[in-house]
Formats: structure tokens, C-alpha cells, sequence
């Protein structure tokens, strides 16, 4: 599985997010490349336009075939789109990258 530190900020206007148990979202490394992440972080409430820092854990870049899809795109300080199918609701900086074929 693929796991990264990130800064996000949701940023469509009047929209915020609640995580409940689990809070994912889709991030895209490129044109036609989502892949889902579970954010997890100090709070539970995402409010727009504000800064969070978090880990993510990639859940479906979870083998050799998904990760080198990404693998090009992963450097420190990389920023990727948040998306709700093909609309972006947010930015996120990346950094920290681990890929860990075990899990």
C-alpha cells in the first residue's frame, strides 16, 4: 500500500466535510489516474478553505501494477487535485511516500 503525508484544503465554496469512521477520497496522479485514499488527522471536521495536515493511505495502489502507474508522479512537495468523480473539491501537497508491498 501506498502512504503519504499531505496538506490539504478543500475548496469548493460553503462545502465542508465530516469524517465519520472512514474518510475517503479520491486523488488524481494524472489524466484518468484516481485512486481513493483514507485521510486520517487530528480532526474530524474538514472546513473549507483551511489548511490540514494528515497521512493518507492509499488502499487501491495496493501492488506492483497500480504503484508504477504513480510512481513518476510521487516527489516531495507534489500536488494533486481532490476529486468527487470529475469535479475537484480540493488540493493536496504530498510528501513522505512510502510504498509498502507487504500490506
Amino acid at each position: 500500500m501506498l502512504k503519504a503525508k499531505a496538506k490539504i484544503r478543500f475548496t469548493v465554496d460553503g462545502k465542508d466535510y465530516i469524517a465519520h469512521d472512514r474518510f475517503d477520497v479520491a486523488f488524481r496522479f494524472g489524466e484518468g489516474l484516481l485512486f481513493s485514499g483514507r485521510i486520517s488527522g487530528e480532526t474530524d471536521a474538514y472546513l473549507n478553505k483551511r489548511d490540514y495536515n494528515v497521512d493518507v493511505a492509499f488502499f487501491t495502489i495496493d501492488n506492483d501494477e497500480a504503484y508504477n502507474m504513480v510512481e513518476h508522479t510521487l516527489s516531495n512537495n507534489a500536488r494533486f487535485p481532490i476529486c468527487a468523480g470529475r469535479k475537484i473539491i480540493g488540493d493536496a501537497l504530498m510528501y513522505d511516500f512510502i510504498y509498502d508491498r507487504a500490506n
